[in-house]
């Protein structure tokens, strides 16, 4: 299916039930590398090196340091980039961009969202998706650890995960990534490269791998994207939630543009974040729509009075239950301000929040303390960080799934309530249309719309839902078939690049 991409951010789709592309005319990808050639001389500190690829017929070492100037038209890299030396970006060094025919093709996945011991749930969407992908093609991870100087940032000490597992599906190395938290925050592109570039000397020793696939745009997408050039092999990035918040920071936003408009290729979770992009870089693009898949073997629909007695939950009660990583982003706080409107109108109605304490440590406390003021402790209960298996048990106990994001890319929460049968109400950003495509799976309300959410909520518990229709729609995408849409366009880009 074709989607133009205009730039504009509120459409929603009639189905998410298959992938699309996103095609219009225009070359994005010639008109970055034309200005990277068009850019100034560039003055540099040598700091490091990429590790010792074989090149063929290139006779130019790529280095990255810091930079000063911007190509012509300001959209470059400046701060940071890849410096050439004894190089005229030539076709002689063009040809380097092929990796060598007689290795072995390998895929190297990135990200800071992965799975790890200390957090299994994290990026789990990530992790299934590339466990599908690498089911048809060799993918090897590298997940940088943001690190400063006692630990890792946000977790304890002590808290920082094995460097690899290589016995992992797919193998992971997490080496690790330097990280000033608050401040210089330019840089955290700049240090992800560093790090990457680390992991992949560990990962691939002498070999180059055929391709770098990229998942979130900042610091990830951009540092990857240096890498990518550093190495001359092809880049795809995966778009998603973080395009939407990033994007509000000027010094990230024309970097993440860059990056954008110079892969090779661009995946989006949702047609939202696609429009996003193009008005980002400010013209037309190529991308290709692969919304997340769903686990089917775990959120699947059981029965709702075998799941409250295994949760322990009362029988008679109204549940509605809300998942996601504790922090504002959420809207965990605006349910809770809103529910004793909620049950002086609709009853005994009970509020469950699900999820762990990451990227703001701070905010369950803030959250557990709220409610006790409120004297919502009866009514509001905090499960805190669960895992998959039990999630699913509150999903099928539940009367109704609520989630009042600010922003979302794909939001997996949502997908994962369906496919258990469990109706949703949702606040109507991002990709959440996509999602909740028809009525009959539940409402969109707008976010800043207070009383339309005291509304659709006490609505969606008085009205009888079909929960085996909602099921089937649900688990409509398997996480095999995002995988193999993904092989389709890393077998694209290699193709066109002469290296598949």
């Amino acid at each position: 299916m074709h989607h133009g991409c205009h730039g504009s951010r509120g459409r929603t789709a009639s189905s998410a039930a298959t992938s699309s592309m996103v095609i219009v005319t225009g070359n994005s990808r010639n008109t970055a590398r034309a200005a990277e050639k068009a850019a100034p001389p560039l003055v540099h500190s040598d700091m490091f090196s990429p590790p010792a690829w074989r090149m063929s017929n290139c006779h130019a070492e790529p280095r990255l340091g810091f930079a000063s100037g911007k190509t012509d038209d300001g959209k470059g890299l400046g701060g940071f980039g890849l410096i050439r030396t004894g190089c005229e970006a030539t076709s002689r060094c063009e040809k380097a961009t092929r990796p060598d025919r007689h290795y072995k093709m390998t895929i190297v996945s990135t990200t800071l969202c992965y799975p790890t011991p200390t957090s299994p749930t994290q990026g789990v969407f990530v992790a299934q998706r590339l466990r599908a992908v690498h089911a048809q093609m060799p993918v090897k991870v590298v997940a940088p650890q943001p690190y400063f100087g006692i630990g890792p940032v946000g977790w304890p000490p002590g808290s920082l995960a094995p460097d690899m597992d290589p016995l992992a599906i797919p193998p992971v190395w997490r080496p690790r990534m330097w990280y000033l938290p608050r401040v210089a925050k330019t840089f955290d592109a700049w240090f992800y490269c560093r790090a990457l570039l680390s992991g992949i000397r560990s990962a691939m020793g002498n070999e180059r791998p055929s391709l770098i696939d990229a998942h979130f745009e900042w610091p990830d997408g951009v540092g990857a994207y240096l890498a990518a050039k550093a190495l001359r092999v092809p880049f795809v990035l995966t778009l998603r939630g973080k395009l939407v918040s990033r994007s509000q920071v000027a010094s990230m936003r024309w970097r993440m543009a860059a990056a954008i408009a110079g892969a090779d290729a661009v995946i989006s979770v949702s047609r939202a974040l696609a429009d996003l992009a193009c008005e980002l870089v400010g013209r037309q693009l190529d991308i290709r729509v692969i919304p997340n898949g769903v686990d089917g073997s775990v959120f699947a629909p059981r029965d709702r009075v075998a799941a409250r007695a295994v949760l322990g939950l009362e029988a008679d009660a109204k549940y509605v239950v809300s998942v996601g990583h504790m922090q504002e982003l959420k809207g965990f706080a605006r349910l809770v301000e809103i529910w004793p409107v909620v049950r002086q109108r609709g009853g005994d109605v009970r509020l469950i929040l699900i999820g762990g304490s990451v990227q703001e440590p701070g905010y369950e406390r803030r959250l557990r303390r709220r409610i006790a003021e409120m004297r919502l402790s009866d009514a509001v209960s905090v499960a805190g960080r669960q895992p998959p298996q039990r999630v699913a048990e509150y999903l099928n106990a539940a009367d109704l799934f609520a989630l009042w994001t600010r922003s979302e890319g794909w939001c997996n929460a949502l997908t994962e309530s369906l496919a258990c049968g469990c109706p949703v109400v949702a606040s109507a950003v991002g990709g959440n249309g996509e999602i909740v495509s028809q009525d009959s799976l539940g409402r969109l309300v707008p976010f800043d719309d207070r009383g339309g959410w005291v509304e659709a909520i006490l609505a969606a518990l008085k009205r009888p839902w079909d929960r085996d229709q909602i099921a089937r729609r649900g688990s409509l995408r398997a996480w095999q078939q995002v995988g193999a849409e993904c092989v389709d366009v890393f077998r694209e880009v290699l193709n066109r690049r002469g290296g598949a």
